[in-house]
């Protein structure tokens, strides 16, 4: 690949400067390959991403939310037209809060501001994963980790039906205990239960 510059001198001549540009148009087209490839990847990590059941969100290191898929949009809808680009995780956690989006009770002496303080600090200093009621009914089991460039990146699990079942497991061993330790006729302490208190 060669350019041609030309031009004619106020005496007529004609001025050729020729330079030799094959190096810099195929670096041109590399660099423009490499750019289309990179779009085809993100488009096929981002597709990814949206054909997951869970619901994704990552936030860069300034706890501004990058970027999150459909499912992590229906879940928490409530926010859904807070959650863009950019927004911090901050405002989101406060919104959340003071519309009462969240169904955990606070503990005895405990406020929802305190419950907020709490999440923002597991957010920034993610552990096991943690198990989050919502206000409707649902639950959510969160898992975020820190990635190398210390980004958060949290996976939201809808557990309600797993969670369910457990009350009522929990609350069938209950009613089993209670049977098994009194006497089905009278509802009066039976034998084994005489004897577990003696014991």
């Amino acid at each position: 690949w060669v350019q041609a510059y030309e031009s004619r001198t106020p005496e007529g001549y004609v001025v050729a400067i020729r330079l030799d540009m094959t190096e810099q148009v195929k670096q041109r087209e590399a660099l423009e390959q490499a750019q289309r490839e990179g779009q085809h990847v993100r488009q096929l990590l981002m597709d990814a991403l949206e054909a997951l059941p869970e619901g994704l969100a990552v936030y860069d290191t300034d706890d501004r939310l990058l970027l999150c898929n459909t499912q992590y949009r229906v879940m928490y809808s409530d926010l859904a037209h807070l959650l863009q680009p950019g927004r911090p995780f901050d405002e989101l956690i406060e919104y959340s809060v003071t519309h009462q989006h969240f169904g955990q009770a606070p503990k005895s002496g405990e406020t929802a501001d305190d419950w907020g303080a709490q999440r923002r600090a597991s957010h920034r200093q993610p552990g096991p994963a943690m198990l989050v009621p919502m206000h409707d009914g649902r639950w959510f089991r969160v898992h975020e980790r820190k990635t190398a460039e210390q980004m958060t990146v949290g996976v939201h699990v809808d557990v309600t039906e797993l969670v369910l079942k457990e009350q009522q497991l929990a609350h069938a061993n209950q009613l089993l205990a209670k049977l098994s330790a009194t006497d089905g006729l009278t509802g009066l302490h039976n034998r084994r239960s005489f004897d577990e208190a003696l014991a």
